[in-house]
């Protein structure tokens, strides 16, 4: 089974009422080819990608920096203190001694003696 994406995005800024930037995505892939139509700032490109050059993009990396590095670069270094969480000491409670009942023995029930089911016409025979 093969695979087929299809996607599209608008993008609007708007402030006082005007436009101030205006974008437009649609792409489909369709499992071997890729096909990018985008448009920005009055202008419309078109992208083809096949597999490989789509592995490419995704094997390159980002920046050379390291994301800590850019961090520091962008926001600079921050001076406060990180709080952290102090352990509190948990009391343990102690276990209580808790009675036994002692069961009860009961006293074993004589059986009663059963009536023979034998019919009365037969007990007068034999």
């Amino acid at each position: 089974m093969g695979s087929y994406i299809q996607t599209t995005a608008e993008f609007k800024s708007v402030v006082d009422g005007d436009i101030v930037e205006k974008l437009a995505l649609d792409a489909t892939y369709d499992g071997k080819k890729a096909e990018i139509k985008s448009y920005s700032d009055g202008t419309l490109k078109y992208i083809e990608l096949d597999n490989n050059d789509i592995m490419a993009l995704l094997s390159m990396p980002s920046s050379d920096i390291s994301l800590e590095q850019r961090l520091v670069e962008d926001y600079g270094k921050t001076d406060h203190k990180t709080k952290t969480k102090r352990k509190t000491k948990t009391k343990r409670k102690t276990k209580t001694k808790t009675k036994t009942k002692t069961k009860r023995h009961h006293k074993t029930k004589v059986p009663h003696k059963t009536r023979s089911r034998t019919p009365s016409i037969m007990r007068t025979i034999y």
